[in-house]
């Protein structure tokens, strides 16, 4: 798991498929784990994470949280 581009591209040469913090929470919730994608979110904003606002109200979209 990692956001960071330049690790994912590292795991992408190496046969690994990356996978993001934001796709973590769809897969948490999907599973039941956590009620909401938006407040787990949120809460990582409010802490400075440099989550862009296009990723932002795309995993909502797909949360069906918008």
């Amino acid at each position: 798991m990692t956001d960071d581009q330049r690790a994912a591209t590292k795991a992408l040469r190496a046969g690994c498929k990356p996978i993001t913090t934001p796709q973590v929470l769809l897969l948490a919730k999907r599973a039941g784990h956590i009620p909401s994608v938006k407040a787990a979110l949120d809460g990582m904003r409010a802490k400075g994470e440099g989550i862009e606002e296009e990723v932002y109200k795309a995993t909502l979209a797909d949360a069906g949280e918008q």
